[in-house]
Parts: C-alpha cells; structure tokens; sequence
C-alpha cells in the first residue's frame, strides 16, 4: 500500500485550535500547525480510516484463483480510479473485470490471469473538512489540544475520551 497523493488542506485550521486553547498570539502557530498534522495522523491510524480524500495504489500478488479478493484500506472508498493486470513489466493491460464491494471491509473481486494486479483508488469522507462529521473533527481538535500540550506523553489509546469518540468509526485491519 502506497499513498499516491495526500489530503490538500488540513482538517482544522490553526485558528479552530489557537481558539479552544484560549491562545490570542501567532508565536506558536507552527506548533499547532505541526499538533494539527501529527494529531490528524493519529486519529486516522487509530481508526484506519482516510479523514479527508487521498489518493493509495496497492499492488496486488495473485494467488492464481478464478477470483482476487482485494481489501481496501482507509475506507470509506469514494472510487475505483484504476485496476491494471500486470503480465510482465511492460505489458499491462485495463483490467475490465472487476466488482466492488462497499462496507466496513470494502474490496474489490477482480477476475484476472495475470500474475500481479495494480490498483489505484480515492478513499476519505470528501475534498474538504466540511465533509468530515463533528465527531471525529472534534476527536481532531482534542487531539491536537494535548499534543500542544503534552507533546511526549499523549496517547489515543490511553484517552479514555478520544478512544470513546472514536470506537465507533474504528475499522479492523484483517491484513
């Protein structure tokens, strides 16, 4: 699994954070900035979801059955953008065959000969943080908040109010 191309905007701004932590000057801005970021990370490993729209290409070893089974990481999956049958280094073809399977675990059944297949998909809640809920923006926010603060000693696992936020968006990994 691969990231192809990454979110392009966060999902809080510096001000959502700078106004919850009752902070009036810009001196530590990039800290909050870097909180943001780190705090975004680890609510998306935590529940192995994609918050905001990213682009990953997985490639695929076949095991040679009429059907692939291909799971999908970081749902919730917006769309299929590619699947590539790889014979040989320098003959691919479309793969033209293939059926997706939304859900919790979402996969894609692809029936195909070749020895390896690529895939290429968008996975996250939309383009912009306005499509994320209010839950897991606030998981975010409180996320970042101790990561200002606490910087060396802040877990999710160990936050009994972020990990009860976020039980109920958590996907497990069968992979």
């Amino acid at each position: 699994m691969r990231l192809v191309k990454k979110a392009g905007i966060p999902v809080l701004n510096v001000h959502e954070v700078k106004h919850s932590l009752r902070i009036d000057h810009s001196f530590d801005d990039a800290v909050i900035e870097g909180a943001i970021a780190a705090a975004t990370t680890m609510v998306e490993s935590y529940i192995n979801r994609s918050l905001l729209t990213k682009v990953y290409e997985c490639t695929w070893e076949c095991r040679h059955e009429d059907v692939e089974r291909i799971p999908l990481s970081y749902p919730p999956i917006i769309a299929i953008e590619k699947i590539v049958e790889v014979f040989h280094e320098f003959d691919q073809q479309q793969c033209r065959r293939f059926r997706f399977i939304q859900g919790e675990s979402p996969m894609v059944e692809v029936y195909s000969k070749a020895p390896r297949i690529q895939l290429t998909y968008k996975a996250g809640y939309g383009d912009y943080p306005s499509d994320i809920n209010d839950t897991l923006k606030r998981a975010v926010l409180i996320a970042s908040m101790e990561l200002y603060d606490k910087p060396d000693t802040f877990s999710i696992e160990q936050h009994l109010t972020l990990s009860s936020l976020l039980s109920p968006y958590k996907v497990m990994r069968l992979m």
